[in-house]
């Protein structure tokens, strides 16, 4: 079961630059932060330590869904041929 976030975790959340919006079971990450996080990434910054970095800690977030957005926008979009 995934755990909601508390209203103190969402007032914090939606407060940072790197979030969107928040509700209590997602977080809508913003588009310089997606930016920011491919950019660190390129130059070898741990997953944790980039979201760590933006305000976004393990405890809050979760080791999960760092994983899971890492795998979303590290990989490559094989839609577009070029």
């Amino acid at each position: 079961m995934r755990r909601e976030f508390t209203p103190d975790e969402i007032s914090y959340l939606r407060g940072l630059w790197a979030v969107s919006n928040v509700t209590p079971t997602r977080i809508i990450y913003s588009d310089e932060f997606k930016r920011y996080f491919l950019r660190e990434h390129g130059k070898g910054r741990g997953v944790t330590e980039i979201f760590r970095n933006a305000g976004l800690p393990v405890p809050i977030i979760g080791r999960k869904r760092i994983e899971r957005c890492a795998a979303r926008w590290v990989r490559p979009d094989h839609c577009r041929h070029q």
